[in-house]
């Protein structure tokens, strides 16, 4: 099976994790082009084709089930939009056939065995989070960034109150000071209110898999000619910040080009760690 198949009504099918493989893929994740997200299985197979069931899910349910909260009977036998489709694949490359099957007609024969997991650990979905985030900054019309968290001693589903506050509550004023170098330059010890209106952040969403909290700027920021704000700079700087590691002279370096002297070193550091 190649990385990407046309399925009829399910549309181009590409393929995004594989979890399972025997000469191909037989159990993976993909998704179409309006972004729906499937988990497909083989369940049979004769000498002139294959079958296989593909279970819609949920950006929401499928980080669940990568977390191990759902296991895979479950997946399918409890769709949320209660129904699954056979795909049925043929060697001679004939069209692929696929049909609509209510959950409650599949039979334990076609089913995982009950308590199968998918293990992925706590990685993250970074290709399918950035394609989500994009489109949910052109829905919503605000800049939008996602931060993803790896907690090793808590659920990959949850995130320690302390910690994640601390993170967040120095987001904010890096931003409001990278929005003010962007705007006028310089740094100073007051930044106008204007300011800090454009460079606004707010929480506007959690989801789990490894823990991610999206924050999305002021709806009232304001773009320039070129459709550029504030706050979408101000972001843009941070990862390039963000990129540079921790490389302490280069990030010193990037800092005094800002004209950021007194930005405290220690707020970037804290993001790079």
């Amino acid at each position: 099976m190649s990385s990407s198949l046309q399925l009829s009504v399910l549309g181009n099918i590409e393929i995004i994790e594989v979890y399972d493989y025997y000469d191909e893929p037989c159990l993976f994740a993909c998704k179409n082009g309006s972004g729906q997200i499937f988990l497909a299985v083989w369940i049979d197979q004769t000498e002139t084709h294959k079958t296989w069931l593909y279970a819609p899910v949920s950006l929401q349910r499928f980080k669940r089930i990568r977390a191990g909260d759902i296991d895979l009977k479950n997946v399918f036998l409890n769709s949320e939009d209660r129904f699954v489709y056979k795909v049925t694949t043929f060697y001679d490359n004939s069209p692929a056939e696929v049909e609509q099957l209510s959950c409650k007609t599949l039979s334990d024969e076609q089913l995982p065995k009950s308590g199968e997991m998918i293990e992925v650990g706590n990685e993250s979905l970074f290709a399918l989070e950035a394609s989500n985030i994009n489109q949910l900054a052109l829905e919503k019309k605000r800049e939008i960034i996602n931060f993803t968290f790896k907690f090793p001693s808590v659920q990959s589903t949850e995130a320690p109150s302390l910690h994640l506050g601390k993170t967040l509550s120095s987001f904010q004023p890096f931003v409001d000071a990278l929005g003010q170098i962007k705007s006028v330059g310089e740094i100073s010890k007051k930044i106008s209110s204007q300011i800090l209106k454009q460079t606004e952040m707010a929480i506007t969403g959690t989801s789990s898999g490894s823990f991610v909290a999206t924050l999305g700027s002021s709806p009232s920021s304001q773009k320039d000619i070129f459709g550029n704000t504030l706050a979408g700079d101000a972001i843009e700087e941070f990862l390039k910040l963000l990129r540079i590691g921790r490389n302490r002279e280069e990030l010193h370096g990037r800092l005094l080009v800002l004209k950021k002297v007194k930005l405290r070193l220690s707020i970037v550091t804290f993001f790079i760690q």
